[in-house]
């Protein structure tokens, strides 16, 4: 889906890193086995509830998960309402 791919495009933008660190493992089992590194990790001036929109968003449990695209872009303009 297309808002699985956005959200990680978007933390890159924000703090230049990936969600993840690719480095020494194979990509595919650490996105199974690791959870995202926290965007304010990297970027503590991303305001705290973009933080946490895009932190649920990148979280791989699908009870958290957005359930499409325009469930994200409604959480996205309550940060900013």
């Amino acid at each position: 889906k297309e808002e699985r791919l956005a959200v990680p495009v978007g933390d890159y933008m924000l703090t230049g890193k990936s969600p993840r660190d690719f480095s020494g493992s194979v990509p595919v089992s650490q996105i199974f086995e690791e959870q995202p590194t926290p965007i304010r990790d990297y970027n503590p001036y991303v305001p705290e509830p973009l933080a946490e929109l895009i932190d649920t968003a990148l979280d791989d449990r699908e009870s958290l998960r957005f359930r499409s695209a325009d469930q994200l872009r409604f959480a996205l303009r309550d940060v900013y309402h």
